[in-house]
């Protein structure tokens, strides 16, 4: 408990808030999206895969940030822990460039949110930040689901849903 409460004051301190006017943060235009989850199986990266795929032909910009645990799922596309500090910061200096794009929009497509996701969360800068409801709510995001089923594809169901609402009234 008090290891967890140090590790989120150490990932948190630096974080400084981003400014976007009211007008920024509605426009409904984007043109680069970043896809935010956390990976448990082969099969729910070849959903996010998918995803990412329909939504390049939408958007000019689509990246993909993909989180596990699982060893069994040998891809070099997915970040595993060891990239991490202690307290759960992203090393290097190709995060601190990634960190530096502004995101039209963010989608978090996951039924678990590690610190270091939460930290992401945060810290990306976008004007949209979509996620569904998982105990709390992060900070900028706006809730696409309060569902308790945060199955992966009924996620992306969901997100695709409101695209197609955003570009048919955009």
């Amino acid at each position: 408990m008090v290891i967890s409460r140090l590790r989120r004051w150490f990932l948190f301190k630096e974080l400084e808030e981003v400014d976007i006017t009211c007008e920024d943060r509605f426009e409904i235009r984007s043109h680069c999206v970043a896809i935010l989850a956390f990976v448990n199986t082969a099969e729910e990266l070849a959903l996010l895969k998918s995803l990412e795929d329909r939504m390049s032909n939408v958007f000019q910009v689509v990246q993909g940030i993909y989180f596990t645990r699982n060893k069994q799922l040998d891809n070099d596309e997915l970040i595993t822990p060891e990239i991490f500090n202690w307290f759960g910061k992203p090393k290097g200096d190709s995060w601190n460039k990634f960190l530096d794009v502004e995101f039209d929009q963010l989608w978090v497509v996951s039924s678990t949110v590690t610190i270091t996701m939460e930290y992401l969360i945060t810290r990306i800068k976008s004007r949209l930040k979509l996620a569904p409801y998982l105990n709390e709510t992060y900070r900028d995001c706006h809730i696409f689901t309060h569902s308790n089923n945060h199955d992966i594809k009924q996620l992306i169901n969901q997100l695709e849903d409101i695209m197609l609402k955003l570009n048919k009234h955009g």
